[in-house]
């Protein structure tokens, strides 16, 4: 994707690029309001009602908009969609996906779950997740029913 972005030679003027992303930041915060009331009133919209575009759900969940307290957007989501978890509606794998990816690619902070590879523009290639402690990994891996990080599927933060 990126590849092609950066083939497009835009010309369009500056004003005319800040109203189209003005646009879909509106569009994102609406489509994020009405996928939040969803959850709140039936949950998280499991696979089986709904299989094609479902993990439009997670994409909704890791790009929160830009101004917001992403530390309060984080616990507060983590809160609303645990029980989910937990009532089968959403994978375990979901949920740790947005967990580790608001905590990593967001917060810069190392993952709890490790479940997001990151990629090195250093080293040209991606890397296994960057994890604070393995033994907490593990335990919150399989407090969701995921299995535990092995050798080489993980990477230690300093």
């Amino acid at each position: 994707g990126l590849g092609y972005v950066k083939s497009l030679n835009l010309s369009l003027a500056e004003a005319t690029i800040d109203s189209i992303n003005e646009l879909q930041h509106q569009l994102d915060f609406q489509n994020h309001l009405m996928i939040r009331g969803i959850w709140e009133i039936y949950g998280f919209i499991p696979e089986e009602l709904v299989s094609e575009n479902n993990y439009i759900q997670l994409l909704l969940l890791v790009h929160p908009q830009k101004n917001w307290d992403i530390p309060s957007y984080h616990t507060t989501y983590s809160k609303l969609l645990l029980p989910e978890v937990k009532a089968g509606r959403m994978p375990a794998k979901t949920y740790a996906l947005f967990y580790d990816n608001i905590l990593a690619k967001i917060m810069q902070k190392p993952q709890l779950y490790g479940t997001n590879k990151m990629y090195s523009r250093e080293e040209g290639k991606v890397l296994p997740p960057l994890i604070g402690d393995l033994e907490k990994a593990n335990q919150a891996r399989e407090a969701l029913g995921l299995p535990t990080l092995k050798e080489g599927e993980y990477r230690l933060a300093d």
